[in-house]
């Protein structure tokens, strides 16, 4: 959970889909740990004097299963589609003109499952059982709502909803869409 103001690359994720800067979001896909986790391994390491080295692994998600979370957790905040993710030859006209991405990034990481991590040695040895994802992800975002002052973003969503209505997801969906196959098309002429 996030105890300071600080984004850090950890944390920056889950910064960016809560304060509603992401509407959409790539195909990426995550191995998550929770902080109290890697916290016990290394406590259960430090009594037990083990001379072993511990792999602490949390679960692996597609930044869609994050999103599903936080919409059951906050239902009024403005985050981005769960059921539509940006194509990827969309993300490589965005990488021309962004520092934020690269065809390498892209092509290997966009759509791609990375291969998991094996932590069974720590539960065994350690007894440190896996913290839920579910559980990781709620409670960091409750945290990063309080320590880094997202809770007016949240009201101000509540009210938007409420009071306009807003765009559906689908309709800002086939908008994107249209404008992606039409950059697309135009690209590969």
């Amino acid at each position: 959970p996030q105890l300071t103001r600080r984004i850090t690359m950890s944390n920056s994720t889950l910064s960016m889909l809560l304060s509603g800067e992401w509407k959409f979001v790539p195909a990426l896909f995550f191995t998550f740990v929770d902080v109290r986790q890697v916290a016990r391994v290394h406590v259960q390491s430090c009594l037990q004097r083990s001379q072993a080295r511990f792999l602490s692994v949390g679960h692996d998600a597609w930044q869609t299963d994050i999103i599903k979370i936080l919409e059951d957790e906050f239902p009024c905040a403005t985050l981005p589609s769960s059921a539509w993710t940006i194509p990827k030859p969309f993300l490589y006209v965005v990488a021309i003109f962004s520092n934020r991405a690269n065809f390498h990034f892209i092509r290997t990481r966009v759509g791609v499952a990375t291969p998991s991590f094996e932590g069974s040695k720590a539960h065994a040895e350690l007894g440190v059982e896996t913290i839920p994802l579910r559980d990781t992800v709620v409670d960091a975002a409750h945290a990063f709502v309080e320590v880094c002052g997202l809770r007016n973003n949240l009201a101000r969503a509540k009210e938007r909803t409420t009071q306009a209505g807003g765009t559906p997801w689908w309709l800002a969906g086939i908008i994107t869409a249209i404008g992606a196959a039409m950059l697309y098309a135009h690209w590969r002429q």
